[in-house]
């Protein structure tokens, strides 16, 4: 699983400790907003993406069964951001892609909606009119998420809101309220009506996040280390640089 937004890659503890690697004491809190898992640090790690890059060195292992369960498939690994945000990532999602290369060697052939990226992996966008950051997050299969501050200034008071459940890592499906008929203006995008939802606490200090519901919709390159997030139209070609093949 790729998770950008998860500051630092992660291994399930069962699965680190079934293929016979050394699992460490607790060394930390992965936050999750409204709740944390233990962080037990795993050394001498490899993680092969096959026939694309190879990733060596220090994880954390958090137990992750719980979220498997909820999601219904094994979930064994996560590449987080001290990887992501160092290189050039391509979701094809025409293709049903995903193409790793160093930053600045992926670059799309036409002209594209082009986002800069503000502090990190954040993006500016107006919801309802109303400014706001998002956090790009590779991690949340929803839309858009909101923090319930963003919510209360975005959101008109009485509006009807549908009731729902979001799924966290640590296995807990936790209920939120959604909306869908906001409106977003993000760069040269604009998308009316769209779904927004609040729920849990975010981590961090975004007004909110920017899911693979919205991301799917195209194929998109997000290279943090060039502060830039790149949105192409299904139709539009995009491949790895020469010097990236």
């Amino acid at each position: 699983m790729l998770d950008n937004a998860c500051g630092h890659t992660v291994i399930d503890l069962t699965y680190a400790k079934s293929i016979g690697l050394t699992v460490g004491p607790i060394v930390g809190k992965l936050d999750l907003g409204a709740a944390s898992l233990d962080e037990r640090l795993v050394k001498g790690t490899s993680i092969v993406v096959p026939g694309q890059v190879t990733f060596n060195g220090s994880v954390v292992a958090i137990d992750m069964q719980p979220f498997s369960r909820l999601v219904g498939r094994p979930v064994q690994a996560i590449i987080g951001g001290d990887y992501l945000d160092r290189m050039a990532v391509l979701i094809q999602n025409s293709r049903k892609q995903m193409i790793l290369a160093k930053s600045g060697d992926i670059t799309p052939r036409v002209k594209v909606a082009t986002l800069p990226l503000i502090d990190g992996n954040q993006v500016f966008a107006k919801i309802n009119g109303q400014a706001v950051s998002l956090k790009v997050d590779m991690g949340y299969n929803g839309t858009i998420r909101l923090s319930d501050r963003a919510w209360a200034r975005v959101v008109p008071t009485g509006t009807s809101a549908k009731e729902g459940k979001t799924a966290s890592l640590d296995g807990v499906a936790r209920t939120g309220r959604s909306v869908s008929n906001a409106s977003l203006v993000l760069g040269q995008v604009s998308v009316n009506p769209i779904s927004v939802s609040v729920g849990e606490k975010l981590p961090g200090t975004s007004d909110g996040l920017l899911g693979m519901t919205f991301l799917s919709k195209a194929d998109f390159i997000l290279d943090v280390d060039q502060k830039k997030l790149f949105l192409i139209p299904i139709e539009a070609p995009a491949v790895p640089s020469a010097s990236a093949r």
